[in-house]
């Protein structure tokens, strides 16, 4: 029987399909990727915790639905954050939160007592920003090497360690993104919450489970590059890549999962199974008003607003390409590099320019890249380099802003990176051009983005990053010296390739 208040919610799952239907692919392109592939199995699990507590559930609904009706709001600010701001997680977190606050508003604020688990485990769905990503496997490559030389050093083979490259002589194994343990973190806590919702009664003990998972994920990683480095230096050298690293992947999964499951066991005070009682199951149609159901509409019918009016009226600014941008500055001259298509969607820019700027007299070479933007969205957008960097291999040794005073020749200020890779050293500079700001601040470059779109119509932006290598007998103070110069001048041929309003930004 399909009453009004039914009707209003069947409307308001269609508009939740229209309104996040360009994120879909955005999402699933993320789960695809080897560290957030257990999102897959995220739905499933939420869909056999709900399908099993519904017995429990019979007796915990109504209520009021100021819960509903809050979590909704959130919804809708993430949304917006997410879509004016240009950050795809805010979007996506708003896909799962408003999820809740339907289903909230459906069933009542009671609900919430037998709904938090399935919610808390629908949260993994939403894979974590790309710069918490990055440097969560930075610190986890170091832990990981740092606790590989320990291991090796305690059954007594030789070992040196230099940051996250193991040394053994005949070999030396190299800690990369893909052996940070990332990609087991996030799995390991998933069955950590579950083990502990299933087997476990007190929350503390639940608690205790997840914490533990931690630290058993990265010493499972840590044995994982141990038993390679033993393999390589006694067996063969090939068993550092190939089947065999695959295989060690999964072994160590398992191996983590073997000792979570030891933990709960050890926790255990009594057998506990979930309640799958078949008594009392919630009707199709419940006693609740009809205005539950058209608020919900409303909150959709917001989103649904900003989707297709507020989004569509951005403003697009004239300006000339850079096709004729000048390969000389100073005493430098550029010669253009091409990138290639996939580098070039991954950035998202709607024109750039890439050079490699060369002082005939010094030797010395600038990496210049500026990426220039119409409109941001959330997978168009410019972002800090860092998460770049690190992705790449870079560890950041240092980072800080440089203010305009800090220097006589530059009047404006940039974010300053020191970055190391095996021995070699490089300085990054980057700062954005955002509507007339000289913008260094990544979160702050958000703000701006996100009032700027609402009370501007405008996204428009770009943002310029400079690398230099540094030479051995040269410091980073004189390597920044030089691109202080370096980036007085180009910001002087910039502004010609800008839209009005960027001349003197601030």
């Amino acid at each position: 029987m399909l009453t009004r208040r039914n009707f209003f919610y069947c409307t308001a799952s269609i508009a939740w399909i229209v309104v996040f239907w360009s994120d879909f692919p955005i999402l699933l392109h993320e789960w695809n990727a080897e560290d957030y592939s257990h999102c897959y199995l995220v739905l499933p699990i939420v869909g056999y915790l709900l399908w099993t507590e519904r017995g429990k559930r019979a007796g915990k609904l109504g209520g009021g639905a100021f819960l509903g009706l809050a979590i909704c709001l959130v919804a809708v600010l993430f949304f917006h954050i997410g879509r004016f701001a240009s950050l795809k997680f805010f979007v996506h977190l708003a896909m799962w939160i408003s999820l809740c606050g339907i289903a909230l508003l459906y069933l009542g604020d009671k609900a919430i007592r037998s709904l938090w688990m399935p919610m808390l485990v629908g949260f993994f769905a939403v894979p974590p920003p790309v710069f918490i990503t990055r440097m969560t496997s930075l610190k986890l490559r170091l832990i990981s090497s740092v606790l590989s030389e320990k291991m090796l050093q305690f059954i007594g083979i030789p070992v040196y360690r230099e940051g996250n490259v193991i040394d053994l002589g005949v070999i030396q194994l190299q800690v990369v993104d893909a052996c940070s343990g990332l990609r087991y973190l996030w799995p390991s806590l998933l069955m950590a919450l579950l083990v502990g919702w299933f087997f476990l009664s007190a929350p503390r003990k639940r608690l205790l489970l997840l914490a533990i998972a931690i630290p058993v994920t990265i010493l499972s990683n840590a044995f994982r590059i141990a038993l390679t480095g033993v393999l390589t230096k006694f067996i063969n050298p090939a068993l550092a890549e190939g089947f065999f690293h695959d295989f060690s992947g999964w072994l160590v999964y398992v191996l983590s999962l073997g000792l979570l499951g030891a933990c709960a066991w050890l926790l255990a005070d009594r057998p506990h199974h979930p309640v799958r009682s078949q008594e009392n199951l919630p009707p199709w149609i419940l006693p609740h008003t009809q205005w539950t159901g058209f608020a919900a509409c409303c909150f959709l019918g917001i989103m649904l607003y900003s989707q297709f009016h507020l989004l569509p009226a951005q403003r697009i600014q004239a300006r000339h390409d850079f096709t004729s941008f000048s390969a000389q500055i100073g005493p430098w001259t550029g010669q253009r590099i091409y990138l290639s298509q996939p580098v070039v969607q991954s950035l998202g820019a709607d024109d750039y320019v890439n050079m490699v700027f060369r002082n005939k007299d010094t030797q010395d070479a600038i990496y210049v890249l500026i990426s220039w933007y119409d409109q941001q969205t959330t997978s168009h957008a410019a972002h800090a380099p860092t998460s770049c960097l690190v992705g790449g291999g870079w560890d950041i040794m240092n980072k800080q802003v440089l203010d305009a005073g800090q220097s006589d020749e530059r009047n404006f200020p940039v974010t300053q990176m020191t970055l190391d890779k095996n021995g070699q050293t490089i300085i990054s500079n980057f700062w954005f051009l955002q509507r007339g700001r000289v913008v260094v601040n990544e979160w702050l470059n958000k703000w701006h983005l996100l009032v700027d779109a609402l009370f501007r119509q405008r996204t428009d932006g770009a943002l310029i990053r400079l690398e230099m290598p540094v030479r051995p007998d040269s410091s980073v103070m004189e390597t920044q010296k030089t691109l202080n110069s370096f980036a007085r001048q180009l910001r002087g041929r910039l502004t010609p390739f800008l839209p009005a309003g960027y001349e003197n930004p601030v």
